[in-house]
């Protein structure tokens, strides 16, 4: 059963995301907001918002999950939890020799926001689309939304590396056939 795409609700939940964006990131906005954590956070609430936002108006049912196309927790809670927070701080010892846990609850909780909006709406609103369209689709608006128009190289892989982020977490989230394939070839 093919699903109808809801254009206005992607639409709304775009327009919702990119303006946060642009308040938070190219304007004195958040000059006010005391400390840099919580100015960090409030610059990746726009996909939140945003898909609260379409999900409210268009009276759509969020399909919410920390687990995925899991059956139980553990693994996409050691992928996408325990994992990040071990290389954050090693990238942190290694660089600073410091710990800080505040930033890494900080990188966890803008990364839960962001993944609101691309994966638990935008994804899954393109759902009907074939795997890699949407995986394509999802990376470039979520590349526009940076707001990163200069066309370097290091801005180039940034896109790669956001085509290759929404194809794995795309995979654990919506595409099973993707994730046992991977699983399979890992093992």
């Amino acid at each position: 059963m093919k699903t109808k795409i809801n254009y206005p609700a992607i639409i709304t939940f775009y327009v919702i995301a990119i303006v946060l964006r642009y308040l938070t990131t190219k304007t004195a906005l958040l000059n006010v907001v005391p400390g840099i954590y919580f100015k960090a956070i409030l610059q990746g609430i726009g996909p939140a918002i945003g898909a609260i936002a379409a999900f409210t108006i268009f009276k759509i049912k969020p399909k919410l999950t920390l687990k995925g196309n899991y059956k139980k927790i553990l693994t996409p809670l050691l992928i996408f939890w325990v994992l990040p927070v071990v290389l954050i701080l090693g990238a942190e010892y290694y660089i600073k020799q410091t710990i800080s846990i505040t930033s890494v609850v900080v990188i966890l909780i803008y990364g839960l926001l962001e993944e609101t909006g691309w994966r638990g709406f935008l994804q899954q609103e393109l759902k009907s689309l074939p795997p890699f369209l949407n995986i394509v689709i999802v990376s470039v608006l979520w590349f526009i939304w940076h707001l990163n128009f200069d066309f370097t190289t290091s801005n180039l892989l940034f896109l790669v590396i956001l085509i290759a982020g929404s194809w794995g977490i795309g995979s654990v989230r919506q595409y099973p056939f993707i994730t046992c394939c991977i699983s399979f070839s890992l093992a």
